[in-house]
């Protein structure tokens, strides 16, 4: 063999260095949807201590009725509830040293800024997430797809486990509970309510024949699109960042979350930003998000 050789590092390998890209590149985050569905208190902002307390009101106690002549009028009350949302600082950051930054080829501290951006909407999609999450009415799927039943709980935690995904029936289903048992006031205008939904329960929902049937004479674009879209007074979002995809006693058994108007509120005392840190003599530095 040959005194220097390619393979052996100190032979001759070390001579040569690999090629580095001009492009740094980025592994992917998950779909980020549940913050948009969040509202911001307009009122809270700096120098209002840490705590906003926001109440709620009941519906009255008893129905309006027919009333006879000289009949007294009844009587009816309101039962108000109170709430309160507590603030946190929620960051993360990024140190370096000075030499990396003097001396590396690529922008290091373009790279950081992006994964922190990345990293902060991830953050507060799952703070927003466990917060819809933690609704007490839970309805899960059982039965089969040819005989689909269902069981609904609300003291938070599922009253059976999920036999088959969600399919239109649910959605039919839930619908009608959030119109009728829980009067829960519409997302929009239009009467509409929103099912934010997982990957794998959305799949059972997208094969849904009922779906594909009513897609092709009302929108056939939406089926090649790869879009849900809305269906039965119901708007579609799919979300892969947080709720479950293997729930229930099968592999594809996904989670989805149901609602309506004003489902969760934030305050805020600083908005989101970045800021900047300098050490001693500027040898280290770095940068958070807050």
């Amino acid at each position: 063999m040959p005194a220097q050789v390619w393979s052996i590092s100190s032979l001759g390998g070390t001579l040569g260095t690999p090629m580095l890209s001009e492009r740094l590149r980025f592994s992917s985050y998950g779909r980020m949807r549940f913050a948009q569905f969040v509202k911001i208190e307009a009122k809270f902002g700096p120098n209002k201590t840490d705590q906003i307390q926001f109440k709620k009101a009941g519906p009255v106690s008893v129905t309006g009725r027919v009333h006879a002549e000289g009949e007294p009028v009844q009587e009816a009350n309101i039962t108000f509830f109170s709430d309160t949302i507590t603030i946190q600082e929620i960051t993360n950051s990024v140190p370096f040293t000075d030499r990396v930054e003097e001396l590396a080829k690529m922008s290091i501290r373009a790279g950081i800024i992006q994964r922190l951006r990345e990293d902060a909407a991830d953050a507060l999609d799952r703070l927003y997430g466990a917060l819809f999450q933690g609704a007490d009415a839970v309805y899960t799927p059982t039965g089969s797809v040819s005989a689909p039943t269902f069981t609904t709980a609300t003291n938070g935690a599922a009253g059976a486990a999920a036999t088959r995904n969600v399919q239109t029936d649910d959605v039919k289903n839930l619908a009608d509970l959030m119109k009728s048992t829980h009067k829960c006031p519409a997302y929009d205008t239009e009467g509409r309510y929103v099912l934010l939904g997982g990957t794998q329960a959305m799949r059972g929902f997208k094969d849904s024949r009922d779906l594909i049937e009513a897609s092709k004479y009302g929108e056939p674009e939406r089926l090649f699109r790869g879009e849900v879209g809305e269906w039965y007074g119901t708007r579609f979002c799919e979300e892969n960042n947080l709720l479950g995809s293997n729930l229930g006693t099968n592999a594809n058994m996904g989670e989805a979350i149901y609602f309506g108007d004003d489902p969760a509120i934030e305050i805020v005392v600083k908005p989101l930003q970045l800021q900047a840190k300098v050490g001693v003599w500027e040898r280290e530095r770095g940068i958070r998000y807050l």
